[in-house]
């Protein structure tokens, strides 16, 4: 069955300029939906899984059980019987020019759709009440969680997206509580039970909630602390790191760094990049003797493992901070909290290379997102040293942040 062999009398045509509605007459399940074969109901089954009340037909002829050229056919045929049944509406769009009284499905719109999955046995109703249950008796003991646990529970989601969120949050609740550090895999492994069940798209939630995995003590590859420095490094024993393995760049545990009581070796300044190809160049310098700098790479949003390795390192160097960060709202961020546990070790500090002029900025054509601007008004809301205040606002004017390491390549 196709649209054209619908009988019209059992719809009600409302039309509007280049497009018409087709609405049933019956109400939602008052007849049987009949004739369709196994593909279709599987077909429908996809459909009726988003929890939006309206679907675009494209996306219905792409979701859909028929992958071949006969897609379109399949699809219209199911659209039929819904429509009989008085499962849904349609909204067509006109042709253009000499089709212009030919409609085409634009979008499907459902009039009960959480009925229609009750009627076949495909309600997840009872499940997302259950889960919401959940979500409504879980209080994160983490303030960094208690926000997006609180959008969590208004959410409108999936039965197995509010599954794996709720577990995601609970497993980082007890990960933060514990202070662990380690690997996206070993997190993976302790919250999935499987190495790699940790996906692309949990880590892009997490990042658009505004939470650092970084910053929660998990990353990529094994978390070191990386440092040059022209320095002999001993503990209670002797000799802990010789400045041979030092200053050509070493990632050390962050035990390590803690296990040092004093060091030996001429230092001027301490210098934290946060871009690692920085990190490097300086590093460089460093091995060449051309520099008498400590050189710290901090990784994005620290991790309190690495803020305690850093807070303890600068108590052992009598010498100024220098902090270089990306000249972004995130950036400054950073330098604001490696600059206060400068402070808190009686240590001064100031940003470095965090101020360029206008048109450097707009050079690197990366403009502000909508989360930046927030994140700028915020943090202009601080005590802020003048080089970072005249960076954001600088940014606000010409709507561009910048990487780091833009301004090293020359």
């Amino acid at each position: 069955m196709l649209l054209s062999d619908l009988d019209m009398s059992a719809l009600v045509r409302e039309e509007s300029k280049g497009r018409d509605r087709l609405v049933p007459r019956p109400l939602p399940g008052a007849l049987p939906l009949l004739g369709l074969d196994e593909a279709q109901w599987q077909t429908l089954r996809s459909w009726l899984k988003p929890t939006g009340a309206s679907s675009k037909w494209t996306w219905m002829i792409e979701n859909s059980q028929e992958k071949t050229e006969r897609a379109w056919l399949h699809c219209e045929s199911l659209l039929c019987r819904l429509l009989q049944a008085g499962w849904c509406e349609l909204i067509r769009h006109a042709g253009k020019g000499a089709a212009q009284n030919h409609y085409l499905p634009y979008k499907v719109v459902w009039r009960d759709k959480e009925g229609l999955r009750r009627a076949l046995g495909w309600s997840t109703q009872p499940e997302k009440e259950a889960l919401q249950e959940l979500w409504s008796q879980w209080q994160p003991r983490h303030p960094w969680l208690k926000d997006i646990a609180a959008l969590c529970r208004k959410a409108s989601m999936q039965v197995d997206t509010s599954r794996r969120r709720l577990r995601l949050l609970q497993g980082l609740d007890d990960w933060l509580g514990e202070e662990r550090f380690g690997t996206e895999r070993q997190f993976s492994q302790v919250v999935f039970q499987h190495t790699k069940a940790l996906a692309k798209g949990d880590k892009e939630w997490l990042a658009e909630s505004g939470l650092s995995l970084d910053a929660c003590g998990i990353s990529p590859h094994t978390p070191y602390f990386f440092l040059a420095a022209n320095l002999d490094c001993y503990d209670e024993v002797g000799l802990l790191l010789r400045s041979s393995l030092l200053r050509k760049g070493s990632a050390l545990p962050t035990e390590s760094v803690l296990d040092i009581k004093r060091v030996a070796g001429l230092v001027r300044e301490v210098r934290v990049v946060e871009n690692f190809s920085v990190f490097q160049t300086f590093t460089q310098q460093v091995a060449s003797g051309v520099s008498d700098a400590v050189v710290v790479w901090v990784p994005g949003q620290p991790h309190s493992r690495w803020r305690n390795a850093f807070s303890h390192l600068v108590s052992l160097c009598d010498a100024p901070v220098y902090v270089a960060c990306d000249l972004d709202p995130a950036g400054v961020a950073i330098a604001l909290q490696v600059g206060q546990l400068v402070e808190k070790q009686g240590r001064s500090w100031q940003p470095w290379s965090m101020q360029v002029d206008e048109d450097k900025l707009r050079e690197g054509n990366w403009p502000l997102e909508t989360l930046d601007r927030r994140h700028i008004q915020s943090l202009l809301q601080q005590s802020l040293p003048d080089d970072l205040r005249n960076l954001l606002e600088a940014m606000v004017r010409t709507g561009h942040k910048l990487e780091q390491e833009i301004l090293f390549l020359e």
